[in-house]
């Protein structure tokens, strides 16, 4: 049962070559998204706060807001009961205040009531009051849920964290009082993408990223969750096409994050085929060659693109196949190994290595490279049935490991009897312990085991 299993393993695999997308990575450590950030508040003038009780609505829409400072903003909105939980910018603040001052002047002038202003009838009010109720507990529900995934999230423990933003975002999906705060949906969008990212999720993290960039336009994080998924997948001119348009869109003073993303995609595309034309040219041809079956044309066009671009992994990766689907074993696990140290994050060279490994009969490398791969991405269907393909081979009797165990034993039947001595509380504070074990032959007990322990055991 054996040879069929791992037969048409290797069919399956050999034919996957990378092309950009799917192939996952991981270059750095995701950071959360906490809106319950401190702002520095500025006084622009010393003016009186306006009374935002007295106020009316068509007063508030002609008043400039961009000239109150964060305190008078914070003040507006809190005395209209407004959760301001994910707000961190300035910018946000005046947007979220112009947004209710034009809501109230619609309200006013239609004869209805919003929170906090006169007029309407008070069945209207009390309705409105009770919806106001609901939804600052299904907000405050919402952010405990996330706190929870924020700490999931720091203690490493990813799985959980995802399962808390999850059900964050359903638990807001679900609403039946309208839609919560913009902001705190984007950073749970946003802390989730960063969370698959770390899970290696890179396609469940782009769409994530998107995700918080739609519900928060102009977010720099949301901006640099895209890059960073597109990166991942080695959709390098995709990264950096986003991380510019984010350079562009948003304040010069939040752009650090994103020139450093800009920076490392521009590094990475400089190291492989794709920030080469000549080399991402014969890359393609490789590729077209191997899927139509011509090994050698193939193999001569990878060897042309490392050539041009010796530090893409990916080349190795594809030169692997095709020296596997020469039957060159050695070759391809040599490749799988260049991959893997140019990038020891990516599952998809580990399972170059492995396969070769598997197909030059070498089943514990074989089993190490699999095993390893899965540490990376734990539901990489490719790696569970390379694996346990190596673990059925590890247990046939005509292995290469069984054949050089009965090797060695056939040696060892032909030494002389061993004896075995164990000595034990050995320590250096007991008198003649030390001069004891200088004093021991070095030659008396070639063929024998001895067993020491204590201090001297150490040594």
């Amino acid at each position: 049962a054996l040879e069929p299993l791992a037969e048409e393993f290797i069919e399956d695999v050999e034919d996957q070559l990378e092309t950009g997308a799917g192939d996952e990575e991981t270059i750095e450590d995701a950071t959360l998204d906490d809106p319950m950030v401190s702002i520095p508040v500025t006084y622009r003038d010393s003016r009186p706060p306006p009374s935002y009780e007295a106020a009316s609505p068509t007063s508030l829409v002609n008043d400039d807001v961009a000239t109150w400072s964060v305190r008078q903003l914070k003040e507006f909105l809190q005395v209209r009961k407004v959760d301001t939980s994910g707000l961190s910018e300035k910018r946000e603040y005046i947007q979220e205040v112009s947004r209710i001052t034009a809501e109230e002047a619609a309200a006013a002038s239609a004869g209805t009531s919003v929170a906090g202003g006169e007029g309407g009838e008070p069945a209207q009010n009390d309705a409105h009051g009770a919806s106001s109720a609901k939804m600052q507990r299904l907000t405050r529900k919402v952010e405990d849920i996330k706190a929870s995934g924020d700490k999931a999230f720091k203690d490493r423990d990813f799985e959980k964290a995802d399962r808390h933003y999850t059900s964050a975002l359903q638990r807001a999906a679900e609403s039946d009082c309208g839609p919560l705060s913009a902001t705190l949906i984007s950073a749970l969008y946003s802390n989730r993408s960063g969370t698959r990212s770390q899970l290696n999720r890179h396609t469940e993290a782009l769409e994530d990223g998107r995700a918080a960039l739609k519900h928060r336009k102009g977010w720099a994080r949301a901006y640099s969750r895209i890059g960073f998924a597109l990166f991942s997948l080695r959709r390098f001119d995709e990264a950096r096409s986003i991380y510019e348009e984010g350079i562009a869109n948003v304040p010069r003073q939040e752009q650090t994050e994103l020139q450093n993303g800009l920076r490392e995609t521009l590094t990475k595309m400089g190291k492989s085929a794709a920030g080469n034309k000549a080399a991402e040219e014969a890359k393609q041809k490789g590729n077209a060659a191997f899927k139509a079956g011509k090994l050698d044309e193939a193999l001569l066009a990878y060897n042309e693109a490392l050539a041009l671009s010796p530090s893409d992994e990916t080349l190795y990766s594809n030169r692997s196949a095709v020296h596997a689907k020469l039957e060159r074993y050695v070759e391809a696990l040599a490749d799988g190994k260049r991959a893997i140290s140019l990038q020891p994050k990516w599952a998809k060279a580990y399972s170059r290595a492995g396969l070769a490994a598997l197909q030059g009969r070498d089943e514990e490398a074989a089993y190490w490279f699999y095993a390893n791969g899965l540490k990376l991405e734990q539901g990489n269907h490719e790696l569970h049935r390379g694996r346990n393909a190596a673990m059925q081979a590890l247990m046939a009797i005509g292995t290469a490991r069984n054949k050089r165990r009965i090797e060695r034993f056939k040696r060892d039947a032909q030494r002389p009897p061993a004896r075995v001595f164990g000595v034990s509380d050995v320590h250096y504070d007991h008198p003649g312990a030390k001069e004891w074990a200088a004093n021991l032959s070095k030659t008396a007990y070639k063929d024998d085991a001895i067993i020491v322990a204590g201090g001297v055991g150490g040594t």
